[in-house]
């Protein structure tokens, strides 16, 4: 199955980053607000590396807390990615055994897509018990 999750991005809380021979550690807590096939909201942990102020990759965990084809519950996502042109855009992954509630048991891999006038949008395709 195919969900398409526009989001918007309620709060941005970073820390102040770590520094060493021109690298930057970042930790930031990112709120967003999940509508269209999947609405809820989730919190994302996230540590992004920036190569002379350039962000170059991140990892995070995204847990989700809403309702999916009628079923509510959570589940949590890991996101890897690397910001070059070679790379693929943001790869996410239902993390096995995350999902709660009737969302217990989801599977799935999404991708997270920027549109030029800055609209965020989560694409995944999932399976779900």
């Amino acid at each position: 199955m195919k969900a398409v999750i526009p989001f918007e991005i309620d709060a941005w809380d970073d820390a102040p980053p770590i520094e060493h021979d021109g690298l930057q550690i970042a930790r930031v807590q990112v709120r967003k607000r999940l509508t269209g096939d999947l609405p809820g909201t989730s919190v994302v942990e996230l540590v992004s590396l920036l190569v002379q102020g350039a962000p170059t990759a991140y990892v995070a965990l995204e847990r989700v807390d809403g309702t999916l084809a009628g079923k509510t519950g959570s589940f949590v996502f890991r996101h890897v990615t690397a910001v070059t042109s070679e790379e693929p855009p943001v790869v996410l992954r239902v993390i096995p055994g995350s999902g709660t509630g009737q969302l217990a048991g989801i599977t799935g891999e999404g991708t997270i897509e920027i549109d030029d006038d800055g609209t965020h949008t989560l694409t995944l395709d999932y399976e779900l018990d």
